[in-house]
């Protein structure tokens, strides 16, 4: 099952093994803004490809804006420049922790951390790995 995320991270269920990917939309220019949006899927009927994405964070007080599901939302410089170099190379269904996972849930990130290796291992394409 898939579906947008609203504005605010819908809750997962852990039973179904649910999951965020986010989908970035490509730009015309490198400078465009970033525009994404999330869609939940379950570990156990991955339908279609997607890329695991392993990136340095870098300083967490260092971030700059994406649009995500229609709002401004914070990430870290390194993932930015990810997601900015990553659109010109049509790698746009991706997982990325930091976008994928409900940062301020502790228990969403309880549960989505027992299943990183799946996320990783399912994705369907080798994992990009992300240095900036």
């Amino acid at each position: 099952m898939c579906f947008p995320a609203s504005n605010k991270y819908e809750k997962l269920s852990a039973d179904q093994r649910e999951i965020r990917l986010v989908i970035v939309q490509q730009a015309d220019d490198f400078a465009d803004d970033i525009h994404c949006h999330t869609i939940t899927i379950s570990l156990d009927a991955v339908l279609f490809p997607y890329y695991a994405l392993s990136y340095v964070w870098g300083d967490a007080g260092d971030t700059l804006p994406i649009n995500l599901n229609g709002n401004v939302h914070q990430v870290t410089r390194n993932l930015e420049s990810a997601l900015r170099h990553l659109r010109r190379l049509d790698i746009l269904v991706l997982w990325a922790d930091a976008i994928c996972i409900n940062q301020s849930d502790f228990e969403e990130r309880a549960s989505q951390i027992l299943l990183m290796k799946e996320i990783y291992s399912s994705s369907g394409h080798p994992t990009i790995v992300w240095f900036g």
